[in-house]
């Protein structure tokens, strides 16, 4: 009998994707089940199976139970509940359907040859059940008197009716014999060929893969449990933010205006101005020549509240003011400036957040923390998570009177909203509307006055939008969207009334995104880890942004061994010039500016990011800039030094770190180091982090299936 396993944490069930899919219309499967000790009080318990829309229940004790026929579904849902009440999420196992969900038919010329042999071998009701799924109806109509085994049922079949190779193969499927050289012509999914070792694939309509760089990655809504991920590395990257941090103020109040300094190079502004105060971030501070994009100021600025600030090192000139849109300039010239915000006087400010950036080009980019040189990002584990994007314990779990119950038949919280608070379950993405919806009640235990507040989603700029109760209201169904066109800091409870109790069902707390309450489902969450050992692999996580060049790990399977291979694709290499005695330069022209070679076998695709250097190709490029040679095995550095003496005792106290591309790829087997197992759980509409250090957008390459084969 299969086993199928699935353990159930904090009343969480999670499915070992290593035991397989389920094939359908059988009846020997069975799961085994490891609970955690808050279930050790329950010697008898309900397995409920989901699948097409519908249940089934099968009450059993100890730890194993019966899995009844499943039957045409891609994907099956186990979870447990037990006495008043336990129960946990559902568990997720991906299904095959096997041949008797099909609706194939015997050829017309082959009825009579297949009554005959029918006749002979029929032996069993249920077979002749099942092959009157199969073929034409006078033939089921007489196979229905018949008696065989569904063995010798198909075997007549088989040699009666002219079957296709598709057909005759999902024959094998559903009676067990799975073989490494099974021929599908209607092709599979890549994770079902890995996990039932099923040669075979899917037709590319049926697959969505996203190579994008992301952070996080948006799953299909139709996608069906299981995401393969194929290609997974790293990024390097300069930081986009040019003022320097940290500031040239700390915390502190100014003319009745208090600034609090976050490490993250955010600074909050609360009160009233009773003077103009401007704390400048930067002072003298050398922008080159060319074009820049200032942002960060909360909208809602002007010149009578608030505004970012740029001006010239004298204090003289107006450079540029952002008022809640940023603002373009260009420079003409290398410029000193200085960087401030202003709060004007009589203006009040309340929780007011600035996070200051300024980058180069005509757009604004996203605010980045200031940080020096070069930082990678390799991606340590692939986290998934459903629609549901928190849970209501991680949202008021420091709310005032905070306390976990049950209520009138309800898994509860309740708290009150005498004090605000504040928390983030989640990274809430720029400018982007999320929805939360739940079921609530009041109660007013002590002389409450007005209503409590339910929910309240906090802003970047200092605002606030809230959700409200009676103090006496029974259960009721709540949802609030917030306000388009802000970004969401926090979420959590406003101050109202502290008399009041608010519950809030958490079998229906849901918080999505969009500007639409989605039906309930449990928070959901998964990983896929990356093995310590893959990310000691030498210069794992590297990567030039913007292009396809990164270092990474990938599962490919060879069709010549029938195996998958596990492999580390080197394309970027790694140099530090700090002007040492092995280092040969010499200088390669005479002029405005010196332009210093250094010698080697690069074997450069001409692709690089430098920590001090701004390369370029085909160019010579000006001041301070670095390029490759057309062969791309040597690198010059402009720079304004005169001898190559100079330019190595320069770069002595300023080593120069350059991440190159290779031109042809250093290939490494690892599969020693890496599971075979590619596959993490995944929800239709949710979706998909690759978690990193600083939460950068980094390449991969996911693929999800999102619909069925067919024959």
């Amino acid at each position: 009998m299969p086993n199928l396993h699935i353990t159930v944490v904090d009343k969480k069930a999670t499915y070992n994707t290593r035991d397989g899919v389920l094939v359908c219309e059988n009846t020997d499967y069975k799961v085994i089940f490891t609970f955690d000790e808050e279930w050790s009080a329950h010697e008898t318990k309900t397995a409920r199976f989901i699948w097409n829309g519908a249940y089934h229940d099968v009450e059993f004790t100890g730890t194993e139970c019966a899995i009844p026929k499943v039957s045409r579904t891609n994907a099956l849902q186990v979870g447990v509940y037990a006495g008043e009440l336990y129960t946990t999420t559902p568990a997720l196992i991906p299904c095959l359907r096997s041949v008797l969900c099909e609706t194939s038919k015997a050829q017309n010329e082959d009825v009579e040859a297949y009554r005959d042999r029918a006749e002979k071998a029929a032996e069993s009701a249920e077979a002749r059940a099942e092959a009157a799924k199969f073929f034409r109806d006078d033939a089921m109509n007489w196979a229905r008197d018949a008696e065989s085994s569904m063995r010798s049922a198909w075997e007549a079949a088989d040699e009666a009716a002219s079957y296709d190779a598709r057909t005759k193969t999902y024959m094998e499927v559903t009676q067990g014999l799975m073989t490494d050289a099974v021929s599908i012509d209607s092709r599979i999914s890549l994770n079902s060929k890995r996990i039932s070792n099923l040669e075979a694939g899917i037709p590319a309509e049926d697959f969505v893969t996203d190579s994008s760089a992301a952070y996080v990655r948006d799953v299909p809504s139709n996608a069906l449990p299981f995401a393969e991920i194929a290609e997974i590395g790293g990024v390097t990257r300069k930081c986009t933010n040019l003022i320097p941090f940290p500031y040239k103020f700390t915390s502190g109040e100014t003319s009745g205006v208090s600034y609090t300094v976050s490490n993250d190079g955010g600074v909050t502004y609360t009160g009233t101005a009773t003077a103009q105060i401007n704390p400048y971030y930067v002072m003298g501070f050398l922008l080159k020549a060319g074009t820049y994009f200032l942002s960060g100021c909360p909208s809602g600025g002007s010149w009578e509240t608030y505004q970012l600030f740029v001006q010239t090192e004298d204090y003289n000139t107006t450079i540029a003011n952002d008022f809640g849109a940023g603002r373009r300039f260009t420079l003409e010239e290398d410029t000193y400036v200085n960087i401030c915000f202003i709060v004007s006087k009589d203006a009040t400010v309340s929780g007011l957040t600035v996070r200051p950036m300024l980058n180069t080009g005509d757009t604004a980019l996203p605010y980045e923390p200031y940080f020096s040189g070069l930082r990678s990002a390799p991606v340590t584990e692939v986290v998934s998570e459903g629609v549901n994007l928190t849970t209501a314990q991680a949202v008021y779990k420091g709310a005032q009177r905070y306390e976990e119950l049950v209520a009138d038949g309800r898994n509860c919280i309740r708290f009150t909203s005498g004090a605000s608070y504040e928390t983030t379950p989640i990274t809430f993405a720029p400018n982007t509307q999320y929805t939360v919806s739940f079921y609530a009640k009041g109660e007013d235990f002590g002389g409450a006055t007005t209503g409590n507040t339910a929910f309240t989603f906090y802003y970047e700029d200092g605002t606030f939008s809230k959700v409200a109760i009676g103090q006496a209201s029974p259960w009721m169904f709540i949802s609030l969207t917030s306000t388009s066109g802000k970004t969401v800091k926090s979420v959590g409870v406003s101050a109202n009334e502290y008399r009041a109790y608010v519950y809030i069902d958490t079998d229906t707390f849901m918080l999505n995104k969009g500007t639409t309450a989605q039906p309930y489902r449990p928070y959901i969450k998964r990983t896929l880890s990356i093995p310590e050992a893959v990310q000691a692999l030498p210069d794992y996580g590297i990567g030039i942004p913007n292009t396809d060049y990164f270092n990474r790990i990938r599962w490919r399977y060879d069709e010549a061994t029938d195996k998958w291979v596990r492999e580390y694709v080197k394309q970027i290499e790694k140099i530090v010039l700090d002007g040492s005695s092995d280092e040969q330069w010499y200088l390669f022209r005479e002029n405005q500016y010196g332009a210093f070679v250094y010698q080697t076998s690069l074997k450069s695709k001409q692709l690089a990011i430098s920590d001090k250097f701004t390369f370029e190709y085909g160019a010579w490029g000006n001041k301070g800039v670095g390029y490759f040679s057309p062969n791309g095995n040597d690198v010059f550095f402009n720079t304004d030094k005169a001898t190559v003496e100079e330019w190595k005792t320069h770069i002595a106290e300023n080593p120069v770190t350059v991440f190159y591309a290779l031109a042809t790829p250093e290939i490494t087997d690892i599969s020693h180091l890496l599971p075979e197992d590619n596959l993490i759980g995944v929800e239709g509409g949710g979706s998909i982090t690759m978690q990193n250090e600083y939460g950068y957008d980094v390449p991969a390459t996911v693929t999800y299936q999102v619909e069925e084969a067919t024959l």
